[in-house]
């Protein structure tokens, strides 16, 4: 599983503005630091993304369905 800086920011803060909750994590930067000090790897180009992202995390679909890296 991997999952883009973009993606991750986009998924987390539909989620925190739900939830009055973005003041927690602001910024997309901030959230990086989060992850990493949770132990989540950081990664370039690398595990199917192009750019930054993360390693060990991925996001949702909204619809329910599942990745395909979930079968």
């Amino acid at each position: 599983k991997a999952a883009s800086n973009t993606e991750l920011w986009a998924a987390w803060k539909i989620y925190a503005e739900e939830r009055g909750e973005l003041g927690y994590i602001p910024s997309a930067r901030s959230l990086g630091r989060r992850l990493t000090s949770q132990g989540y790897e950081s990664i370039r180009n690398a595990h199917g993304i192009t750019g930054r992202g993360y390693k060990g995390i991925a996001v949702k679909s909204i619809f329910g369905g599942a990745d395909e890296d979930d079968k």
